[in-house]
């Protein structure tokens, strides 16, 4: 069956004809898989047979950065001869790789015609087998009856015999190993049986179908990848306000009316020794002895004394004046540290309502961030729910293909390797 088949028949096991589920690349890797998977359990088993050579002569060597690599190998010890050339002295050779290596600057670029005798107890095998698993056994020489089977190891590409057994040139040397499937190309069929074709398609449904489910595992991962954290916000302490000085209260004046007491008791004192001046002249008034004089003289020194005693009215006045004055000046402190303190309560009013007002800014700052916290934990909420769906697909799909797999198993004879998971909507304690 050839490729183009197979995929067509895949694709009825499938359910996909309307070629909408999987590209024709997909079930190509699923049939590359399933036929991979048939050469690990069910090998092809196959013969190949080779003539031995052990001498090569006339080989060009070429020799490139002071280095180059014999066409073949293993290499028989101290066998090979480069014209002109000293084995040890001019060059060395790795007589399992062939790689030759010049010493100092003995060995130029260039090319070289050389000779060497190849081991004979290594065969390399990448020129005769250049894939396999597993070699069964090995002929030498082949061609006896019965057979001669010889014991081996291998190690990589390269066979070695055991014991005495030396490989001869012109012999041949037959090998039974087991090797991996050829899948189908769009013209060839695969090399495996026609009767194991439904097995690979079985089992490449099986490995369609898983691929399915690690698409819907990886849509699960990325399901949180489109959430976009909100950036944390700082919240920024506003500075407290630097608050204007207060104003100082006027200090209130020490009032004294002593001293206007005394001036108005003088008064008193006065305005009666005026009148005692005027009565007292009064017994002296008389034509005799010239009271008129007397009187005016009396009378003057009651004017006299009567403006000592305008004089202390006058001074109780200025000291009251002084007084009143004191009060007037401390009624315009007082009023000015009303005026002072009503405009300090003014703009520690408008500090305190700018500093409120910051600190509102960041509330309303944090709000938001809250808001958008919220909003995220909600998309968080809905994408877990979307992942959940998804791996839920992703195990039906998982399911669905390990019991596929274990159908192409059970084809093949072999025991089903694989325990066939319940998806988690179907799964029970």
């Amino acid at each position: 069956m050839t490729l183009t088949n197979m995929i067509s028949n895949l694709r009825i096991e499938l359910q996909d004809t309307d070629k909408i589920t999987y590209t024709e690349d997909e079930l190509i890797r699923a049939i590359e898989k399933s036929v991979s998977l048939m050469s690990r359990l069910l090998p092809k088993r196959d013969i190949v047979e080779t003539t031995i050579r052990r001498t090569i002569s006339g080989e060009t060597l070429a020799i490139v950065s002071g280095t180059g690599t014999l066409a073949y190998k293993p290499i028989a010890k101290s066998t090979l001869n480069i014209m002109g050339k000293t084995l040890d002295s001019d060059y060395r050779v790795d007589y399992l790789t062939g790689v030759v290596t010049q010493i100092g600057s003995k060995l130029p670029n260039g090319d070289y015609t050389v000779s060497y005798q190849l081991d004979t107890g290594l065969l390399d095998l990448s020129f005769i087998l250049p894939d396999y698993i597993k070699l069964e056994r090995v002929e030498y020489p082949a061609g006896s009856t019965p057979p001669t089977l010889v014991t081996f190891d291998t190690y990589g590409n390269i066979l070695a015999l055991r014991g005495t057994i030396s490989l001869t040139e012109g012999e041949h040397l037959r090998i039974v190993y087991l090797a991996r499937w050829n899948s189908p190309t769009m013209e060839i069929e695969g090399d495996y049986p026609s009767h194991l074709s439904d097995a690979v398609i079985i089992g490449s449904a099986g490995q369609a179908l898983i691929f399915k489910a690690e698409k819907y595992v990886m849509e699960a991962a990325n399901a949180f990848a489109v959430l976009t954290e909100p950036s944390a916000y700082t919240f920024v302490k506003p500075s407290s306000p630097d608050l204007p000085t207060v104003p100082t209260k006027p200090t209130a004046p020490t009032l004294s009316f002593t001293a206007v007491k005394s001036a108005l008791t003088a008064i008193g004192t006065e305005i009666t020794a005026a009148k005692e001046k005027l009565t007292s002249g009064e017994t002296y008034i008389n034509a005799a002895t010239r009271g008129d004089t007397v009187a005016a003289n009396y009378g003057r020194y009651a004017e006299a004394v009567y403006s000592g005693a305008n004089t202390r009215v006058n001074e109780a006045i200025a000291r009251l004046r002084q007084i009143e004055e004191t009060l007037t000046k401390y009624a315009s402190g007082v009023a000015a540290f009303g005026s002072e303190t009503n405009s300090y309560a003014n703009q520690v009013s408008g500090l305190v309502g700018l500093y409120r007002g910051k600190g509102e800014i960041e509330s309303v700052g944090a709000n938001i961030y809250a808001s958008q916290v919220n909003a995220f934990v909600a998309m968080i909420s809905g994408q877990q729910a979307k992942a959940n769906t998804l791996l839920d697909i992703a195990g039906r799909y998982l399911a669905s293909g390990q019991s596929k797999i274990n159908e192409m198993l059970i084809m093949l004879g072999q025991k089903p390797e694989f325990q066939t998971q319940k998806a988690s909507s179907e799964q029970r304690n």
